[in-house]
């Protein structure tokens, strides 16, 4: 039971995964500065294996900070010079978007240089994308630069992505609103608090099915039309689970024993 309610705290402090929106909040924003010189960085990884971004600062150093891309795909919203674009909110992310992207090598956007300095003093958006297989997801981090006069801190609030392939994100955008949250009123998923497996009920012509733990990362995907799931290798906590079926999506909540 603790840690049933352990995981419900973390889930309302720290993710909303509403709709297709895959939300992170950091509760305690994370401020890159002297701590992270020597390293690659602060990791965003959404598909698992290696990060597909580092926030990396070499201020300290007097060399530029930068958004790397180190996965095959990716890319930040960038100017001609491949400087990181400091978005405003409800900014849209999507192909149409100039990004500076890796296209088989890694890939580094200056988020902050003695001669850029468009960051300083602001809180904004960096637009991106990611591949995961051969589909494309959109998304945004927030964050703000500050300056003293020999080191830069960048300042992590959040950050987010569409889960649906192809499909464009506004910046400072958590859910895809209402309508599309459960929006297959007869699809039910019980128990919601389970051992070994959980049940899918009322999904016709399914497409597919997946799980996420409360930090918005796939754990689980399924890609048979399979009404009974094995979560057995699940570590406890709370998990979401999307349907695609009758081509609407639907997620349901349950809590892992």
């Amino acid at each position: 039971m603790k840690k049933i309610l352990l995981a419900l705290c973390a889930l309302c402090m720290t993710v909303l995964t509403q709709g297709q929106i895959v939300y992170t909040n950091l509760p305690t924003p994370v401020e890159i500065a002297t701590d992270y010189p020597d390293e690659l960085g602060y990791e965003i990884n959404f598909a698992g294996g290696y990060g597909e971004f580092y926030i990396q600062n070499y201020g300290s150093y007097g060399e530029p900070s930068y958004i790397a891309c180190f996965e095959a795909g990716t890319g930040i919203v960038s100017n001609t010079n491949n400087e990181v674009t400091l978005l405003a909110q409800n900014t849209v992310i999507s192909s149409t978007s100039n990004f500076y992207e890796n296209t088989g090598g890694p890939v580094f956007p200056i988020i902050h240089a003695t001669d850029y300095t468009a960051w300083v003093g602001q809180t904004g958006y960096a637009g991106f994308k990611y591949k995961n297989g051969t589909n494309t997801h959109y998304g945004w981090i927030k964050l703000k630069v500050t300056t003293t006069p020999t080191n830069p801190t960048i300042t992590i609030y959040s950050y987010a992505y569409n889960s649906t392939p192809n499909q464009q994100i506004i910046a400072g955008q958590t859910t895809l609103g209402l309508e599309d949250i459960n929006n297959v009123e007869n699809i039910k998923v019980y128990p919601t608090l389970c051992s070994n497996s959980i049940n899918i009920e009322g999904a016709k012509n399914t497409e597919s099915i997946a799980i996420f733990d409360i930090l918005g990362k796939k754990v689980m995907e399924i890609n048979s039309n399979t009404n009974q799931i094995d979560v057995s290798s699940l570590n406890p906590n709370t998990y979401f689970i999307r349907i695609s079926a009758d081509n609407k999506v639907t997620q349901r909540k349950f809590i892992k024993q």
